[in-house]
């Protein structure tokens, strides 16, 4: 556009400049050569105007495509939890690792449970047990905190979500596990 105003500003001054001269001229052969030029000039000055009027009122229906590159490769960011013990959850049982050290009884920790058939408990902590069976399938039975609002349904619903995106599980049948003296 810059372009196109400036070539129109000089062409509207050269204009100027030959109806000046057709003035002062007195031959009609001169007249008749200012008067060809200034037609083309005309013709030229119309033309840019019709341009630059078209590229003003169709700049609306534009369309602008940006594209970005990062020399640097970008990595896939999932939205952190404010809740970092579920993070925990599917980090470990991913790896099927926790800390701690082997208690043989479910009953002697704080959290108490009837597991399903099959079994066998490999960790226990205070506020967590872990079983396993003979197949490599984890169960955590963690104990926490609930935030205000966070109900049983709330806290599994999140915790089997994460757990899935995370590949920590793929859930295909669930069984229920009593707790025995835990409240929900």
């Amino acid at each position: 556009m810059l372009d196109l105003r400036l070539r129109l500003k000089n062409a509207q001054e050269f204009r100027q400049r030959l109806l000046a001269i057709l003035e002062k001229t007195g031959k009609i052969q001169d007249a008749l050569a200012v008067e060809k030029e200034l037609q083309r000039v005309t013709e030229t000055v119309e033309q840019l105007k019709g341009r630059i009027n078209y590229l003003e009122t169709n700049v609306a229906f534009s369309t602008l495509r940006v594209e970005a590159n990062s020399p640097v490769p970008q990595q896939n960011r999932q939205v952190g939890l404010p809740f970092p013990w579920v993070e925990e959850l599917a980090r470990d049982m991913g790896t099927g690792q926790a800390g701690g050290t082997f208690k043989p009884s479910v009953f002697a920790g704080r959290i108490r449970c009837e597991l399903p058939e099959g079994y066998i408990v490999y960790f226990e902590g205070e506020t967590m047990t872990r079983a396993m069976s003979a197949d490599n399938v984890l169960i955590c039975i963690r104990k926490n905190e609930n935030f205000k609002g966070g109900n049983l349904e709330f806290w599994s619903r999140l915790v089997r979500r994460v757990l899935s995106e995370r590949k920590a599980i793929l859930i295909k049948d669930e069984k229920a596990i009593r707790s025995m003296g835990v409240s929900p």
